[in-house]
């Protein structure tokens, strides 16, 4: 069959006490939505506030391509999503408030759908939170605060500026729309974070994946702009996402070409897990705990 996008709107809807459907309509695939029905064997697990899915690629441990939560009570939310004709991967956790996953499921897909409903069925499990407690609201992992801007890494308007003003990220406070841009290109492939952490980034990243380990050789071994260089921690990277933009959710002005698919990893442990480390995702500005054997994007700084 002949590569082409299947084109999906995307809607949740809380189908009943036991499980969550979500509807895709895809165009171009199948004149009917498909159901994507997430259920659980035995009951929804006592605790459980949100559903949080992800479609993957490569495994059911791949780099997420797509992801959603859902409040277990909420109605709807729409998100646009494109994919290839290919093998995909659907992974759903049921979670707490605390944002531990009480079950977890995956199933294959096959794009373009050409079934009526696709089923993953969460089992119970016991497993550590999937993120840390300062970034978990409710359930939901990555939304350190409750502001407008959709859930950055900091407080105020600013859309994840590590200032409080409404000059958009500027170092300065203020309403003249800063004295300094948020970031400074060097013109030797670096680019000069102004939020007075003195960091400077790799503005590119490495050309292939690899795992956590050889994420780490890559930027120490660096020798750009005479090296010194070194992964990120999860704190350091998430600093850089901008959720004013839309996939990938970064400035591309200063960081050209950063793919808005699968993951880069920190160098931050899973405290709780020793086989797990932290990735961010440029696609929705997400942190998630990948295997630390997981081929992943790196991007260094220093």
């Amino acid at each position: 069959m002949a590569s082409r996008s299947s084109h999906f709107a995307i809607r949740w809807v809380v189908a009943g006490a036991s499980c969550v459907s979500l509807v895709v309509g895809a165009l171009g695939c199948t004149a009917d939505p498909a159901s994507w029905l997430i259920l659980f064997s035995g009951g929804v697990p006592p605790g459980t506030v949100s559903v949080h899915a992800e479609i993957r690629t490569g495994s059911c441990e791949g780099a997420a391509i797509f992801s959603d939560d859902i409040a277990m009570g909420e109605r709807t939310g729409m998100t646009p999503s494109d994919l290839a004709d290919g093998t995909y991967y659907f992974y759903a956790e049921a979670r707490s408030a605390s944002c531990s996953a009480l079950a977890t499921g995956c199933t294959v897909v096959t794009a373009p759908i050409t079934t009526e409903s696709i089923t993953v069925t969460l089992s119970p499990v016991s497993m550590p939170p999937r993120c840390e407690a300062s970034m978990c609201n409710t359930g939901v992992c990555g939304r350190r605060d409750a502001g407008i801007d959709g859930g950055a890494p900091d407080l105020g308007i600013d859309a994840g500026a590590p200032d409080l003003g409404i000059d958009a990220g500027a170092a300065d406070l203020g309403i003249d729309g800063g004295a300094l841009p948020r970031f400074t290109d060097l013109g030797d492939r670096t680019v000069r974070d102004n939020n007075g952490s003195g960091l400077v980034w790799q503005q590119g990243f490495s050309l292939g994946t690899q795992n956590q380990a050889a994420s780490i050789t890559y930027c120490t071994t660096l020798t750009l702009d005479g090296g010194g260089w070194r992964l990120p921690t999860l704190a350091e990277l998430l600093s850089i996402v901008d959720l004013m933009r839309v996939s990938p959710v970064i400035d591309t002005s200063f960081f050209p070409a950063t793919p808005p698919t699968g993951g880069f990893w920190s160098s931050s442990p899973l405290d709780a897990l020793t086989t797990h480390g932290w990735t961010v995702s440029f696609f929705d500005g997400m942190q998630y705990a990948n295997l630390l054997t997981i081929a992943n994007h790196a991007r260094c700084v220093r």
